[in-house]
């Protein structure tokens, strides 16, 4: 039901990601459930735009609430992470629409305000922004989708471009006219 934002196939399932929940669809079976991530004193996760594979039983799964950790075969959540005001201790923006694993304990989480980067092995939370002081590594702030290919980070934006993240230097890929 919705539109399908998000799709991902582990074994004999398809995790399905859409603007109305997250679905686990047996193909044997051709039998499909409804998940829910959320327990009822949080906001509901209707939204679900993004799976990241964790290991052989489960998988981050992103949504317009935080990044879960989702164990698809006992079907229970092992973990959440979610938006903090702080943003030290959770998401700078809990629309998460893009995850990406660069190591064994860490994570990028591309949200609607900032890349996340999340060390699991501490956990640390550390926002990749525009606009933070220090480096400025990205020319806009909301993240669509995000790509390692060797020491290379590419980044797509929502008004940026794409932007490459190459030996700590930025690059920035826009929209010329007639180019």
């Amino acid at each position: 039901q919705g539109n399908v934002q998000a799709l991902y196939r582990i074994e004999n399932h398809l995790l399905i990601g859409s603007d109305y929940g997250f679905y686990l669809y047996d193909i044997k079976k051709q039998l499909v459930h409804l998940i829910e991530l959320s327990t009822a004193e949080e906001l509901p996760t209707k939204h679900v735009l993004a799976f990241l594979r964790n290991d052989n039983q489960s998988v981050w799964v992103g949504t317009g609430n935080g990044v879960y950790l989702f164990d698809w075969k006992k079907q229970r959540v092992l973990n959440k992470i979610l938006y903090s005001e702080d943003k030290k201790n959770g998401l700078s923006n809990g629309t998460v629409q893009a995850l990406l694993k660069i190591s064994d304990n860490q994570i990028l989480v591309g949200t609607a305000n900032y890349l996340n980067l999340i060390d699991l092995g501490d956990p640390h939370f550390k926002n990749i922004s525009k606009n933070l002081k220090g480096n400025h590594l990205l020319n806009d702030n909301v993240i669509f989708s995000i790509y390692k290919e060797n020491d290379d980070l590419w980044v797509g934006t929502s008004d940026g471009g794409l932007n490459l993240i190459r030996q700590g230097l930025a690059y920035h890929f826009t929209q010329h006219q007639n180019d």
